[in-house]
């Protein structure tokens, strides 16, 4: 995910488009993710790509909390797995060593499976933008007050626009 490092890239990114009385609320551990009292922005750089994304408070549809894995990387190790086990037991010497090798390599699918899941949390706008946030192995607890976070920011916003009809 994200890393802006500079606190003077997080006041470039506050300050394009300053609005007034605009504060920041939370920020990430290297600040992939700021939210302040009107939005929420996310900015990721890897692989030579760069992403950044703003969403206004008042246009969040919806928080949800998941974990993202290749589902193909499971599927391709339970199959060698089966056939490994398979071939394993058979009787024949040559057979039973092609099924330790199947074996060790649906092992390592396996571990490489385990190893690339991710736990996120998807912020949707009601124009259906999404704001895909990477919390690595943040505990649930930690997760549920990041969202609640987001959504009282959004109750807070909606009611000042309320007030300001």
């Amino acid at each position: 995910m994200p890393s802006i490092t500079d606190i003077q890239d997080i006041k470039k990114i506050l300050t394009m488009k300053k609005i007034s009385n605009e504060s920041i609320c939370l920020t990430s551990i290297g600040n992939k993710v700021i939210m302040t009292n009107y939005r929420i922005h996310v900015s990721e750089k890897k692989w030579g790509s760069a992403m950044s994304l703003t969403m206004l408070l008042e246009n969040v549809c919806s928080v949800e909390s998941k974990s993202k894995s290749n589902p193909i990387i499971l599927l391709s190790s339970v199959l060698l797995l089966a056939t490994g086990g398979f071939l394993f037991m058979s009787p024949l010497e040559s057979t039973s060593k092609l099924g330790m090798a199947v074996l060790a390599l649906g092992t390592g699918l396996l571990l490489l499976w385990f190893t690339t899941r991710k736990k996120v949390v998807e912020v949707v706008s009601d124009g259906g933008a999404r704001l895909t946030i990477s919390v690595g192995n943040a505990r649930d607890e930690a997760i549920k007050d990041f969202i609640n976070s987001i959504l009282m920011a959004k109750i807070a916003r909606l009611e000042e626009l309320h007030r300001q009809k």
